[in-house]
């Protein structure tokens, strides 16, 4: 998407709904701000890159931050929440979506926006809501002008800006647009240069994020490293039948960039419902705790975990 100027329009019923590009944009005309995009549920926005996402002490922000639902939460006490804090929400409950009434357009889909204070709450919010991706955006902030941004910054995106895109049926293996040399042999043939991590559930993106350059020898190394075979996770590893429906369409994809031809993806499964292991279409293999820690380190994860270290 091309880039528009800070100061654009910001979303009234009917107007189409436009974002500015990853990279700096400004909420000071003197003072250039980086920036980075989240993604989720099909959607994605802009927020500075400074944050981190889902920077919380027991359930509660402790800075300038994005909550992704689904992220899990350690049990522990109470932690008092700081004051002057902006917070986005990517997936929101309803009762929380019921404050957006105003008619809005975001990249072709019609939605809701709107503000005010849920019943039970002090904090007031601006929500903005996108039913036919079942998807909700709150934002609380001190700042009236980053309030009405963050929303506004939302696009709607099959791929998101670090090439993951929006759905994928983790259920089956992927299909390479032109199979690389070398895919039989290892998982990550020839020399990428970039990398993602794409954590999926229910078939959607929740969330991504981009290898750095230090960590791809390592991911790439790792993932070529491993045996072919399907893991199983050790023993008392029990989950319930619901639990495991869900799983087939929760996991990973890893993709990876090339100087020159297509990209390439790898999928990766973690529950062990249906078979630990890897997949790039032509080869499958086991997984391991390195290749786990990273990606959960990357992207999180929802669902029931085996221990990696106890897998047979």
């Amino acid at each position: 998407a091309a880039a528009v100027t800070a100061g654009a329009a910001m979303l009234t019923p009917a107007t189409q709904h436009r974002t500015p590009s990853p990279g700096q944009t400004t909420t000071d005309a003197r003072i250039p701000v980086p920036m980075q995009t989240v993604s989720h549920h099909g959607i994605q926005i802009s927020v500075p890159a400074a944050w981190k996402i889902n920077n919380l002490a027991c359930g509660t922000p402790i800075a300038d931050t994005v909550i992704i639902a689904g992220a899990p939460v350690p049990a522990c006490a109470t932690y008092p929440t700081p004051t002057g804090l902006t917070v986005v929400r990517l997936g929101v409950p309803s009762y929380v979506r019921a404050l957006a009434t105003e008619p809005v357009v975001v990249d072709g889909h019609s939605g809701r926006l709107g503000s005010g204070t849920p019943a039970g709450e002090r904090a007031p919010l601006t929500v903005l809501v996108l039913p036919d991706l079942d998807v909700g955006v709150s934002v609380a902030s001190p700042d009236p002008a980053a309030a009405t941004r963050i929303p506004d910054s939302v696009r709607v995106v099959p791929v998101d800006s670090y090439g993951c895109v929006d759905r994928v049926d983790m259920s089956v293996p992927p299909v390479q647009p032109v199979p690389r040399f070398g895919a039989t042999q290892v998982l990550v043939p020839g020399r990428p240069i970039r990398a993602a991590v794409c954590r999926y559930d229910d078939g959607w993106l929740m969330r991504s994020a981009p290898v750095t350059p230090t960590e791809l020898d390592t991911l790439v190394d790792t993932l070529n490293g491993l045996p072919v075979g399907v893991s199983r996770p050790g023993p008392g590893y029990n989950v319930p039948p619901e639990e495991c429906a869900k799983a087939t369409r929760r996991g990973y994809v890893v993709h990876f960039g090339y100087p020159e031809g297509p990209p390439m993806d790898v999928h990766v499964h973690v529950s062990g419902c249906n078979g630990l292991s890897t997949n790039n279409g032509a080869r499958t293999t086991r997984i391991n705790k390195p290749l786990v820690d990273l990606l959960i380190s990357h992207v999180s994860y929802s669902g029931a975990l085996p221990n990696p270290a106890e897998l047979r």
